[in-house]
């Protein structure tokens, strides 16, 4: 992957910072066009602009750094036009201008901000947490989802050292928004712990030590399985809305190389556009032969951030496709985070 080509402004700074899933703004958003819902941006593209004027309203003297000469989210947008989505340049301006005024908004007391923010897994922390049992580690630290989230507000805070300015978080601040909401879950007995790893991350951060719980190379399951309310009901009217996310791998030039997938990814592309009423810009095409475009090669990252796209702002009557051909495999699973 290393070859192949980058779309123009993917080595800006801004981008090169961490997204939620933990790979760069560059490659979280890179392979799927923005969400457009009600007229507003969704999605990767907005939670980059968000990031973006958080960045600006928080980080005092950007402005007299030449990596950032063009503000952080001008660099959202040129980057949005070197991938071939320009059209959508407004929506990302609007939105700027929408965030900025929520965010210089007075303090707010109460708000859990910090909750929408998302996971690793796509799933906001609100959700993710919802029912995730916090529990101590030997340490005495909190592990798990609890542990991972008050790690990410602490990093928040860290990077965006003027927070204190921004009146969703001022009140209680980022950590101390995930604090409440352990407390307001009913596991306020574990609040003194996750307050300790809260303090603990503090100190590492500033002494340039190993973070006590988090750990880069765990992927977080989503959880929550939720028995339906209601079942055996008529499917709901088709909403007109429509995606596809197509990932052909013929893995060229390994030992494992197949022939035919690449080409399902085409033929599937021409029956979902001929028969069914999608079309191109309701697609996502990852493909590992016929291009060297790093945005539409069909590495983890691109995967991921694909499926993210392919359920964002997802409702009723929609129809999602999902398709891959590709070599599979089986491996136990160590974890509930299956039915």
């Amino acid at each position: 992957a290393e070859s192949l080509k980058r779309p123009q402004g993917y080595g800006a700074k801004f981008l090169q910072r961490h997204s939620p899933s933990g790979a760069t703004w560059a490659d979280y958003v890179a392979p799927a066009p923005p969400v457009i819902s009600d007229g507003r941006l969704q999605g990767a593209w907005a939670e980059a602009v968000y990031a973006g004027v958080v960045f600006e309203l928080t980080n005092d003297g950007w402005q007299d750094n030449p990596d950032y000469s063009d503000g952080p989210v001008g660099y959202v947008i040129t980057y949005l036009e070197g991938c071939g989505y320009g059209a959508h340049a407004q929506a990302l301006e609007q939105a700027e201008e929408r965030y900025r005024d929520e965010l210089q908004q007075p303090s707010q007391e109460g708000s859990r901000a910090f909750l929408t923010h998302k996971a690793r897994n796509g799933q906001t922390w609100a959700e993710y947490l919802r029912s995730a049992k916090a529990e101590r580690g030997k340490k005495g630290f909190v592990h798990g989802a609890w542990g991972e989230c008050i790690t990410a507000a602490v990093i928040f805070e860290h990077e965006n050292p003027g927070w204190e300015r921004l009146g969703p978080y001022s009140a209680d601040g980022p950590a101390g928004q995930v604090l409440a909401y352990l407390d307001d879950l009913g596991q306020g007995d574990m609040v003194e712990a996750l307050n300790k790893t809260e303090e603990a991350t503090h100190d590492a951060i500033n002494q340039g030590r190993k973070i006590p719980v988090f750990d880069a190379t765990y992927y977080q399951p989503p959880v929550n399985v939720i028995e339906a309310p209601e079942v055996g009901l008529e499917p709901p009217s088709t909403s007109g809305r429509k995606k596809a996310l197509l990932i052909g791998c013929n893995y060229p030039g390994t030992g494992a190389q197949l022939n035919g997938c690449v080409n399902d990814v085409n033929r599937w592309s021409n029956l979902l556009m001929n028969l069914y009423g999608f079309q191109q810009q309701d697609m996502v095409r990852l493909t590992d032969q016929g291009h060297n475009d790093y945005m539409f090669f069909p590495t983890r990252d691109n995967i991921l951030n694909a499926i993210r796209w392919l359920t964002d702002d997802a409702r009723p009557g929609d129809v999602l496709f999902f398709q891959f051909s590709g070599h599979g495999a089986q491996r136990p699973a160590d974890d509930d985070s299956e039915v």
